[in-house]
């Protein structure tokens, strides 16, 4: 779930048939509810239609069918980022009555199409409104704030890093001192860096630096 300046949510869903195999249980996809603000009030509650659902990464336009939705997310500029099974695109999101039309920030590229994403992996934004991409098998993406999507997407895995693990479970941000901190299957790593200085070769310029976290045996 994610919520706009507006308080307007967005709802992710995974696709999948549970019940039986002629019924689907989940449509995938997204859904958008405006609950005008009263939350503990559902009689005013508008379920929006998006209009254009075919852009959202994964969609298929033969079978008017929708992919899993495993995060979201609304940046700083009150853009909603998706991320499906097939890639990860950010939306200009424009209401008309109870309608909503997506705007790709790249209407003809998505990004990390050539990750195999999943449930699990997730996207978050820093204090600079750059979008990181954690994996379960792929390490970490970072995609930089308003720099052209064939330029801008950085990997950081155990082969081109320190980190620990191409298994990520998630990301947390230190705004104050700069540090990006990494908790992977094996243990905690970190970037140190300027955040608000990052450049397009971030790989030659950092260091990620591990600290796994173990417990004690008798904890």
């Amino acid at each position: 779930v994610a919520f706009n300046k507006s308080g307007v949510a967005w709802f992710g869903f995974q696709e999948a048939d549970f019940l039986s195999e002629s019924e689907t249980y989940s449509e995938g996809g997204l859904k958008v509810l405006d609950t005008k603000g009263t939350y503990d009030d559902s009689s005013d509650d508008v379920w929006l239609t998006i209009i254009n659902p075919q852009v959202i990464p994964g969609y298929n336009d033969h079978t008017d069918k929708n992919t899993s939705t495993w995060s979201l997310l609304i940046d700083k500029s009150d853009r909603l980022w998706v991320l499906t099974s097939s890639g990860v695109q950010g939306f200009i999101c424009q209401r008309s009555g109870n309608s909503i039309y997506l705007n790709p920030l790249y209407e003809d590229y998505n990004y990390a199409t050539f990750l195999s994403l999943d449930k699990g992996d997730h996207i978050k934004v820093d204090a600079q409104n750059n979008i990181w991409i954690t994996t379960s098998n792929f390490g970490v993406w970072l995609i930089l704030e308003n720099i052209p999507p064939w330029e801008n997407l950085i990997g950081f895995t155990k082969d081109n890093s320190s980190i620990l693990s191409d298994n990520v479970y998630d990301i947390a941000f230190n705004k104050k001192e700069g540090i990006v901190y990494f908790a992977t299957e094996k243990g905690i790593s970190y970037i140190k860096l300027p955040i608000n200085k990052i450049k397009s070769n971030i790989n030659s310029q950092i260091d990620i630096s591990p600290n796994p976290f173990r417990l004690a045996q008798n904890e």
